[in-house]
């Protein structure tokens, strides 16, 4: 027989047993669903931060997608404004050349390009191409139509700068004009500023470049051009400032002669400025590589010293 005591033992045990049984399975089950709050509580989490940049990505597509729309009506604006202009300007050009061209065709009537060249050698006091200094001709070139020897009649990239000018002095001060345009002026047409003789220029410097050497043309401009103190052409010139023949030029007349044509009433009348322009025509020939500035330097010594 089992002892009381034994008896007792055997029943808080079993009871223990079944204590640790019931236990052994419920936590389990609340560590299970401990971990499943807890991932809950992660998704949830998740979620609302999904929301949260969803929110954000949503509020900023339609911020660039306004941003976008408003961008595009502004470039379609300008784009607009852009073609109007354009074929505003298409339109005012093409007015513009068709009065040139009648103004050209009114002087070409009365005074051919073709026959330009032996009317000017016939007027007298004429100097041959051949005869003029060579500092004169570069000095000429390399201030009045740097790109002459290679050009067709007229020089965009200089119209382009004289416009610009144009633009920003509100007046019509630069025309951008070479020496063959400057020649068709001078022989074709008046001295008055519109646009309507501007394009006439043009015209008739493509029919000069045409009918004549490049040599020709400078002969005829030099020949043409007014100096100042009554005196048109290189010859007279020469004559009336220095007493000598073009071919007779000192480098320093050359250039002072060279600069004239500029502003001739202004430096005929005023000896300082006329030297002041000496030394820019000095500048742009250093520029252009005809001379060094050794040589410029020698020339404006010689030139402070002319009297004219």
């Amino acid at each position: 027989m089992r002892s009381p005591h034994l008896r007792q033992g055997l029943v808080q045990l079993q009871q223990e047993s079944y204590f640790f049984c019931f236990y052994g399975e419920l936590f389990p089950f609340l560590d299970k669903t401990l971990k499943i709050c807890c991932y809950t509580e992660t998704v949830l989490a998740k979620v609302r931060q999904i929301v949260y940049y969803g929110s954000v990505l949503f509020y900023h597509q339609r911020s660039f997608s306004m941003l976008h729309r408003f961008f595009r009506f502004v470039t379609q604006s300008l784009l607009t404004f852009l073609c109007i202009l354009l074929l505003g300007g298409l339109l005012a050009g093409g007015w513009f050349f068709y009065q040139g061209r009648q103004l050209y065709r009114s002087a070409a009537s009365s005074y051919p390009v073709a026959s330009m060249y032996d009317t000017i050698r016939a007027r007298g006091s004429y100097t041959s191409y051949d005869a003029l200094p060579q500092t004169y001709i570069n000095a000429v070139i390399c201030t009045e139509d740097e790109h002459f020897m290679t050009h067709k009649g007229i020089d965009p990239g200089a119209i382009a700068r004289a416009l610009l000018a144009d633009l920003r002095t509100h007046s019509l001060a630069e025309g951008g004009s070479t020496l063959t345009q400057q020649l068709a002026k001078n022989e074709l047409f008046t001295q008055d500023k519109h646009l309507a003789r501007k394009a006439a220029e043009m015209l008739a410097a493509f029919d000069l470049e045409k009918a004549y050497s490049k040599q020709q043309i400078f002969e005829m401009y030099a020949n043409t051009i007014y100096f100042g103190n009554g005196c048109y052409g290189i010859t007279q010139a020469a004559e009336g400032y220095f007493g000598k023949e073009p071919a007779q030029l000192t480098d320093a007349e050359a250039v002072f002669l060279a600069g004239l044509p500029n502003a001739p009433s202004l430096y005929a009348s005023s000896p300082e400025l006329a030297l002041k322009r000496t030394q820019t025509v000095l500048k742009r020939m250093v520029k252009c590589r005809v001379l060094t500035q050794m040589q410029a330097d020698a020339i404006a010594e010689e030139a402070a010293g002319l009297t004219v």
